[in-house]
């Protein structure tokens, strides 16, 4: 299972140098879409009664990060200008979602349609996150949510060989195997009040 979006660069030397490549690996974040039963993404700003500006948080490591929300369409601090992609950490951001158009490109924002992210990570490092999303303490007369989600990421990164590498990862929520949907996020859905 793949989560946020990895991409390798590789540049090699002139022509006439050796030919190993030289690889650089996007840093990942651990995605999260919040939606009611119908699919409607609950962080949406047009979404009655959803918790778009709520404060949502992580413990992560026995810290608390609270949600910093982005409305620009740029992570927070992302002003480098250089080709390394290094891995910072931002703690938990809530941002519109960035995906290929029609699946190939070019990378477009998906207009008011947020999701949480928690990150970034080292893609070519191990990685064994436990998470723990606490929910705001909002609309609780519309919805159902638990006041704690559990979320495991195991992240695993491998050369195969000179050329090739190989990255797994597992996902849990509340102790469960989940999938990552199309976008890469965990998708937790909040039952309304009956």
């Amino acid at each position: 299972m793949l989560l946020g979006v990895f991409t390798a660069f590789m540049t090699a030397c002139g022509d006439d140098e050796p030919s190993d490549l030289i690889w650089d690996f996007a840093p990942f974040n651990i995605q999260i879409k919040i939606l009611d039963e119908s699919g409607l993404n609950l962080l949406s700003r047009n979404a009655e009664n959803g918790f778009y500006g709520a404060d949502f948080s992580i413990k992560y490591n026995d810290e608390i990060y609270k949600v910093q929300w982005i409305d620009d369409g740029m992570a927070p601090g992302k002003t480098v200008s250089s080709r390394e992609l290094p891995a910072c950490f931002y703690g938990l951001y809530a941002m519109e979602i960035s995906r290929w158009k029609d699946g190939v490109g070019p990378w477009v924002v998906a207009e008011d349609e947020y999701c949480l992210l928690f990150g970034e990570f080292d893609t070519t490092k191990k990685h064994d996150l436990s998470l723990q999303l606490s929910f705001p303490e909002v609309n609780q007369d519309v919805f159902a949510p638990e006041a704690v989600y559990h979320i495991g990421v195991w992240h695993s990164f491998r050369w195969l060989d000179k050329e090739s590498y190989a990255i797994e990862q597992d996902v849990t929520l509340n102790g469960n195997p989940v999938q990552l949907d199309a976008d890469g996020c965990i998708t937790i859905v909040v039952p309304r009040k009956e």
